[in-house]
């Protein structure tokens, strides 16, 4: 309310309060002044709320008559009604707030300037928010009529509120640039100097800072006699969007075919390059129907949060209402789609991918014509694993996507998905360059900039800018402001070298309260909030539009962020680092007491406030929630983050921090890091404890390194030292260690008891069996051949580690009971642990390294059933994976292609893949047996040549336990060729070693020959026998390197010349079946003459089936 001289009588708050009235001036108690000083800025307030700001330390009650009577004398003393309202008090209506200043006091301008409130802290801490809003109302009040002075040319009024500006902020250079302006003006060019030398003086002693650069230009001026009284020009439109795409040419027509052709596109380049800009305008001209999505910062900190913003795209474009189903998949991920009381389930991702998939299929070429993803380097993980599942589905509808992310900032999860996309040829890429200096002069041409003739700078704009528009853009409006209309250029570009010094200058012109905020969204960054900006500041929402609206019109604030990282670059670098570091600590203060601040946002303010105390505990948290659900590099990036802080702040557990990185670099980085891991664990370990934990490091760095020597003898002292010490967890994993060099060593029942000695004290009843001993028990029984007991220790694991939700724990477990179900030869469940590792493995990337180390078992898995097309995709991508390596997976992995190429007709692939792999040093005696077995076996089939010293050799190179599937394939080896004696003796062996070991789908093998080589010796009794067991176990079990339709041919063949005419017909059906589904989907297309005319098992039974007039089965 203005102040009105009419007035019966007037209230002044600020200075010394008082009361003014017709009989005089009555001054005001403290607490009275206090009482209407909150009433008039408030507006209004409960007679609760006072006594509780004015009586904190009495009950409630006795405050309230306190504050009655109180106000019972505020009236009986100038007899006048003050205050109105019964239980909700305001000031009454006919009393007059006059205007700071207006009492003539000397504290005029300062609200209840004469009293402090100490004693009531809540109403002090209010008294001072409003203090501090009402002062840099009345800065920014005054700033604006010494502007409007100095542009009407009022020279003494604009000299006068310069100095009004000064008294309250002397480091305003606002105030002295006015000043040195109107003093040189009025022809005073000496107390202009000295108005500059005061400036220079004062920011020196108050900030330790020299004067702006255009505070400097300025006095350059002063010295030039060239002053100009105007205010930096306004900018063109143009200059904030120019109206041309410049030099984007190639990049569109590159975009226009990708698009034409229904084709994935990815567009990527450095910050301010112009991806959004050419995304953006090639969308808009093509047809309607584009959905487009933008990242944003923080998107990256909460998972699905950028797919929720994807969903939330399409789904106003359904015609048709969501079914029960898609809505339960996608309540996880949009809260508005969850039903009342019904508590929030884990994303279930299989159905969530599945439904999306649906409505993407239904929206394609109909409501929609491509989509568009923008900024995709700011989105979280999990968005990015459904959008890389999302992708191959939408392929056969020729829905195009096109997709831009700053590639300096790509997360690996992106890379990723922009690797694997382009590898399966699904994708092309573009990178965005720079701009050249005929494109960099077209671009500023095309900007109209009326009274600046840039033409003159464009190699000196090109060489700064390095090509970039943003930075481009920046620098020409640096310009503008600075010489818009002068019809002069400055001999050299008025920046240095550095960027940020442009955005200085454009900073310069923002209002004090707008600077503020700015600092605040700098220093807050991706933590930037209206709630944060209202906390730091202390000022209320509706005090931030003007200065934030001022922001968004300067292009310094879009979306809640700082539109360029070298802005906030810039104010930052003007922030002392003492005050850097309590704005930190005041903003990761404000942001802990938020539910929903992402962690590592938290974690880093309280790191760069220099507490590294309050971190730690997080970083810890999130690194073992990490571990819970098995993301493993994420695990990594917070335990590379600790280690310098735990030495920093003198904590300790670094060795223990140092070890658990070690063995997560084990599971997911790249192998030749881990002697580093090593060296710096050796540095830090002190004691016996640390030293065997330290051999164990050794021991396993050893075997990576193929030195197994050397790992034996650190296994051998760990362990030594372990009992001594009788740490019973050092003890367990020295045992471990050690059992891995013995399996090293093919010494397979060795390791095995070395296990039992641990394990024997519990038994799998046991609730104490931990989930990671169940596991390498498990592991050290299926190396021994023992599958069955093996895989009742995984499941007992896998029943914990689900309960868990410990992924890295449930993706080796698969592995372990898909091996076991494979060699006892049920492919189908073999199968299923390994799509289940394989699913875990592609949505939380955990142990990478562990996964591909299985690419062959899951291809031979895949082969065996009949899943071809599959499995070479798979073996294709195992040898171009840049993971180094040992010599023994690169061995399998060609054997496996090997046998793949043979089975589909096509041995003259395969027998390159054998050399290839016979040349690879350092292979391990059984995978070398491996080798001679295949080719032997390969000679044979390609020229029946016998090679029984290739597998006799072969036999004696194998172990006594373990690898008996390889022992029982030799011997099945020999009994192909011909002429050879014992041949029955072979067969009847290797039954007996699969009968022993529950080797099911191997004795299938094994029968077939025992039937096969039973029959030639007239033993037509006993070959029946073994057909027709054959053939009950071949309807469920499968030899784990023999084609199945092989051994059908064997025993359709004993059972034909018996004339067991159902029985042969079962296997004749069953084998076509089989040929013609595989035929139907599996086989590659190039491959499937050769599969059916020139492997000589599939011939015969396509000529069977078709003699039995069964062509429909066969197409």
């Amino acid at each position: 309310m203005d102040s009105d001289q009419g007035a019966a009588f007037a209230l002044c708050l600020h200075g010394a309060p008082c009361l003014q009235t017709s009989q005089g001036v009555v001054r005001l108690e403290r607490k009275d002044a206090g009482m209407l000083a909150y009433l008039a800025m408030e507006h209004s307030a409960t007679r609760a709320r006072l006594a509780a700001l004015f009586w904190p330390d009495t009950d409630a009650d006795k405050a309230r008559r306190n504050l009655r009577q109180r106000l019972l004398r505020l009236r009986r003393l100038i007899d006048l009604p003050l205050i109105d309202g019964d239980q909700v008090l305001s000031i009454h209506s006919n009393l007059q707030i006059l205007k700071a200043g207006s009492s003539g006091d000397g504290e005029a301008h300062i609200l209840l300037g004469a009293f402090q409130y100490e004693d009531l802290s809540e109403f002090q801490a209010w008294l001072d928010r409003v203090r501090i809003q009402q002062g840099m109302q009345a800065q920014q009040s005054i700033k604006q009529r010494m502007q409007q002075a100095e542009s009407a040319m009022l020279l003494d009024e604009a000299i006068v509120a310069a100095n009004q500006l000064l008294a309250i902020d002397a480091v305003d250079e606002d105030g002295y640039r006015c000043l040195i302006k109107c003093h040189y003006l009025k022809g005073d060019r000496g107390a202009a100097l000295d108005a500059y030398r005061l400036c220079q003086v004062t920011l020196a002693k108050e900030l330790g800072v020299a004067p702006s650069e255009e505070t400097e230009f300025l006095r350059k001026q002063l010295q030039q006699k060239v002053v100009s009284p105007t205010v930096p020009a306004a900018l063109p439109v143009t200059v904030l969007r120019p109206p041309q795409l410049v030099g984007r040419g190639t990049e569109w027509q590159w975009l226009l075919t990708q698009w034409q052709c229904g084709r994935i596109a990815f567009v990527h380049g450095q910050a301010g390059i112009g991806k959004s800009r050419l995304v953006h305008e090639f969308t808009n001209h093509q047809s309607a129907g584009v959905v487009a999505v933008e990242g944003r910062a923080g998107d990256a900190a909460i998972p699905y949060l950028f797919l929720s913003r994807f969903v939330r795209a399409l789904l106003p474009l359904m015609t048709a209402p969501l079914t029960e189903g898609e809505r339960v998949a996608l309540s996880g991920l949009l809260s508005e789609l969850a039903q009342p009381g019904r508590v929030a389930q884990d994303q279930d991702r299989a159905a969530l991918i599945h439904t999306i998939e649906g409505i993407l299929l239904g929206l394609a070429g109909q409501q929609i014509s491509g989509l568009l993803l923008d900024d995709l380097h700011y989105a979280d993980q999990a968005s990015i694993e459904v959008l890389s599942a999302l992708l191959p589905t939408t392929l056969p509808v020729r829905l195009p996507w096109l997709m831009a992310f700053r590639e300096e900032c790509a997360p690996a999860h992106l890379q990723r998905m922009l690797d694997d996309c382009l590898h399966a040829g699904w994708a092309a890429s573009l990178q965005l360059g720079p701009l050249t200096l005929d494109q960099t002069t077209r671009l500023v041409e095309s900007l109209v900039l009326p009274g600046l003739d840039l033409s003159s700078l464009m190699a000196a704009l090109q060489q700064r800018s390095s090509g970039n528009p943003v930075i481009l853009l920046e620098i020409v409006k640096a310009l503008y402001q600075q010489y818009g209309g002068s019809g002069k250029l400055p001999v050299a570009l008025p920046i240095p070298d550095n960027v940020k010094a442009i955005f200085r200058l454009r900073l310069s012109n923002l209002s004090n309260q707008a600077m503020s905020l700015a600092r605040c969204a700098a220093v807050a960054g991706q933590s930037f909030t209206t709630e944060l900006a209202q906390a730091v500041l202390g000022i209320s929402l509706l005090d931030l539009i003007s200065p934030w609206h001022e922001l968004e019109q300067a292009q310094i604030l879009e979306n809640r962020a700082m539109v360029h990282e070298s802005l906030a670059d810039a104010i930052l670098a003007d922030i002392p680092d003492t005050l850097l570091q309590l704005l930190h600590y005041e903003i990761a203060s404000f942001l802990e007491l938020q539910c929903e601040t992402p962690k590592h946002l938290l974690v880093g303010h309280w790191q760069k406030a220099g507490r590294a105390d309050r971190a730690l505990p997080l970083m810890m948290a999130e690194a073992d929630a990490a571990n819970q659900s098995g993301r493993c590099l994420e695990e990594i990036s917070w335990l590379e983050q600790m280690l310098p802080l735990l030495v920093e702040a003198g904590e300790t557990g670094a060795f223990k921090l140092r070890y658990r990185l070690f063995w997560r670099y084990r599971l997911a980085k790249p192998l030749h890091l881990l002697a580093d891991q090593v060296s710096a664990l050796a540095e830090l370990a002190e004691g016996e404890p640390e030293l065997t934990w330290l051999a164990i490091a050794q021991t396993e760095l050893a075997l990576v390194e193929g030195d197994v020597e050397r790992a034996r003898l650190r296994a051998d002292t760990a362990l030594s030292t372990a009992h001594q010490l009788n740490d019973h967890s050092l003890i367990f994993e020295a045992t471990k260690a050690l059992a891995r060099v013995l399996q090293q060593q093919e010494c397979y029942d060795l390791a095995l008891q070395e296990v039992d000695k641990v394990q024997s004290r519990l038994p799998i009843t046991d609730q104490a069996l931990g989930i990671d001993t169940a596991l390498h028990y498990a592991m050290a029984l299926l190396d021994a051949d023992r599958f069955t007991e093996s895989l009742l220790y995984t499941q007992h694991a896998q029943r914990m580690a689900a309960a868990q939700a410990m992924h890295s724990t449930s993706l080796q477990l698969s592995l372990v009971a898909g091996h076991a179900e494979f060699a006892m030869g049920d492919v189908s469940k073999a199968l299923a642990h390994f799509r289940q590792a394989d699913t875990l493995h592609s949505t939380h990337m955990v142990a990478p390294n562990i996964w591909q180390g299985h690419f062959s078992t899951y291809a031979n898995i895949l082969r065996q059933a009949g899943h071809y097309q599959q499995a070479l995709a798979i073996l294709e991508l195992a040898r171009t994976r840049t993971m180094a390596q040992n010599a023994d997976l690169q061995a399998l992995d060609c054997y496996a292609l090997a046998q793949l190429y043979w089975q589909l007709g096509q041995p003259a692939k395969a027998k390159p893949l054998l050399e290839e792999a016979r040349r690879l040093s350092g292979k391990s005696a059984y995978v070398e047996a491996q080798g001679l077995i295949l080719q032997a076996r390969l000679n044979m089939a390609l020229s029946n040549q016998a090679k029984e010293d290739l597998l006799l050799r072969a036999l004696t190179m194998l172990p006594d336990s373990g690898r008996r599937n390889l022992r029982i394939m030799a011997l099945l080896a020999l009994s192909e060729i011909p002429h050879r004696t014992d041949t029955y003796e072979d067969a009847r062996q290797a039954h007996k070693i699969a009968q022993q070991h529950d080797l099911w789908g191997w004795q299938a093998a094994s029968l077939a020959i025992m039937a096969r080589e039973a029959l030639k010796l007239q033993r037509r009794e006993e070959a029946t026998m073994h057909a027709l067991s054959a053939v009950a176990l071949l309807l469920n079990y499968v030899p784990g390197d023999i084609y199945p339709i092989t051994i059908w041919r064997e025993v359709y063949e004993v059972l034909q010349s018996q004339a067991y005419q159902a029985a042969s017909d079962t296997a004749l059906e069953y084998a076509s079946r089989w040929l013609a589904r595989v035929a139907a989907c599996d086989v590659p297309l190039e491959y499937q003459d050769s599969f059916f005319h020139r492997n000589p098992d599939n011939k015969l039974f396509l000529h069977l089936a078709r003699f039995r007039q069964a062509p429909t089965e066969m197409h």
